[in-house]
C-alpha cells in the first residue's frame, strides 16, 4: 500500500514528517471528515488513524469503509444549520435546532445560554482565532467537552439526550481532533468550513482545488438543498 502509516515503531511515520506536510494532511482530513456529509450526505464513521496512508505529495489515502453512515437530508440540514448558528452567534436558533435534532427528548433541557456555550465549545476550532493549532491541550479540551470525565452533575451531557446517529459525529470530532493534535497541525478551520458550506470563497490552495472538484462534479455545497429524502 502506498504512503506511510500514522504510527509504526519500526519505521518513519506521518508524525515524523515536515510540519508543512503535516499541515496539508490535516487540511485533507478536515475536508474528508467534514466534506462528505456536506456534499453527499455520507460520512465515514470510523476515523481511525490506522485507516489512513499519508503521501509525500500531501495526499491522504483512506481505507476500510466498513462503517459508512447515510445522513438523511432533513437531519443534515439541521446539523449544518446548527453549526452555522453557532458560528453566527444566534443563540436562540442554536437551542431550537438542538431541540429539533432530539437533544431535549425525555424532559432534558438546557437554557439558551447553556446550550450555546456547550455548542461553542464543541465548535471551538472554528470559532477560535485563525489559523488554529492543534496540540494535546486542544485534544484534552475536546474530550472534556464531550465526555463527563469528572462525573460533574452540571456537565451539559447530563442534561441532554444525544440521538444515536449524532454519537458518530462526536466520535469523529474526538478522533479527528486527536489525530490533528498528534500531527501538531495548524489549519484555517473556519475558512475550510465556510468554503465547503458555500458561505465564502476558499482561501487555501487546497480549498481552491476542493471547490473546483465540487463544481466539476456538480455536487452541492453544504448550504444548498440536496436531492435526497
Amino acid at each position: 500500500m502506498l504512503g506511510i502509516g500514522y504510527d509504526d515503531a519500526r519505521s518513519a511515520t506521518a508524525q515524523d514528517a515536515d510540519q508543512c506536510l503535516k499541515d496539508t494532511w490535516a487540511e485533507v482530513l478536515w475536508r474528508i471528515y467534514g466534506g462528505s456529509w456536506r456534499h453527499a450526505n455520507l460520512f465515514q464513521a470510523d476515523p481511525h488513524p490506522a485507516n489512513c496512508r499519508f503521501g509525500s505529495d500531501g495526499r491522504v489515502g483512506f481505507v476500510d469503509f466498513g462503517c459508512v453512515k447515510v445522513v438523511p437530508e432533513r437531519q443534515r440540514r439541521r446539523l449544518l444549520g446548527l453549526t452555522r448558528a453557532v458560528i453566527d452567534g444566534r443563540k436562540g436558533d442554536v437551542r431550537n435546532l438542538m431541540g429539533e435534532l432530539g437533544y431535549f427528548a425525555e424532559g432534558f433541557t438546557l437554557s439558551v445560554d447553556e446550550a450555546y456555550e456547550w455548542m461553542a465549545e464543541i465548535h471551538h476550532e472554528v470559532l477560535a482565532a485563525q489559523p488554529v493549532s492543534y496540540d494535546r491541550y486542544t485534544s484534552q479540551r475536546a474530550v472534556r467537552t464531550l465526555v463527563d470525565v469528572r462525573r460533574c452533575s452540571d456537565h451539559p451531557v447530563r442534561h441532554v439526550s444525544i440521538p444515536g446517529d449524532l454519537l458518530f459525529f462526536s466520535r469523529i470530532n474526538l478522533t479527528a481532533n486527536a489525530i490533528l493534535a498528534k500531527l501538531g497541525a495548524t489549519v484555517h478551520a473556519r475558512a475550510i468550513a465556510d468554503d465547503m458550506d458555500g458561505a465564502a470563497e476558499p482561501m487555501t490552495a487546497l480549498g481552491k482545488r476542493h471547490v473546483a472538484w465540487v463544481r466539476q462534479r456538480g455536487l452541492p455545497y453544504g448550504l444548498e438543498n440536496h436531492d435526497h429524502p
